[in-house]
């Protein structure tokens, strides 16, 4: 049962109620019973330069190793998105012109025997070719390339006793 009032009206669609203003009823005539009503409009008021500065925060963070801030940042980076449906979500067929051989993990090849400092040098280097790498990639971990060097990478934590990292 849906309460009316003169300037809003609660909208059952699916099992969820809203309570929309009186104003938008007209635009919700003519709509199906059950129709999935899309998360998040995805409009053109994206705001280039508050990506840039969260980016640029999110930088500075990182480099200071603050992972509050750096938790914030994604969170707030990631709803900047709009959002995706399972399709949307999808690019295409997997690529199957990749193969994992030993000579694609390049890092996981090092003997790490140089001592902690050494060693915490050679794992920050990883980390940065990583990052270049993944910058490179608009497909994310959908690339093969990316999911080598994750998995490659995720060796080079493990070969430092880095677990938690290596759980990321």
């Amino acid at each position: 049962a849906c309460a009316l009032s003169r300037r809003r009206r609660n909208v059952c669609i699916r099992g969820f109620s809203a309570v929309v203003p009186q104003s938008v009823e007209g635009t919700l005539k003519g709509m199906p019973i059950g129709l999935d009503l899309p998360r998040r409009f995805k409009g053109s008021d994206f705001n280039v330069e508050s990506c840039r500065t969260a980016c640029d925060a999110l930088a500075d963070s990182i480099a200071q190793g603050n992972h509050h801030h750096v938790d914030g940042l994604i969170t707030a980076l990631r709803l900047m998105m709009p959002a995706q449906s399972g399709s949307e979500r999808a690019f295409a067929r997997p690529r199957d012109d990749f193969i994992l051989r030993p000579e694609v993990l390049l890092w996981s090849k090092q003997d790490f025997l140089g001592g902690l400092e050494e060693n915490m040098r050679i794992v920050q280097k990883c980390e940065a070719d990583f990052a270049q790498l993944m910058a490179s990639y608009p497909e994310g971990f959908r690339a093969p390339e990316i999911l080598a060097a994750g998995l490659d990478l995720a060796v080079v934590y493990l070969k430092n006793y880095s677990l938690d990292k290596a759980d990321t």
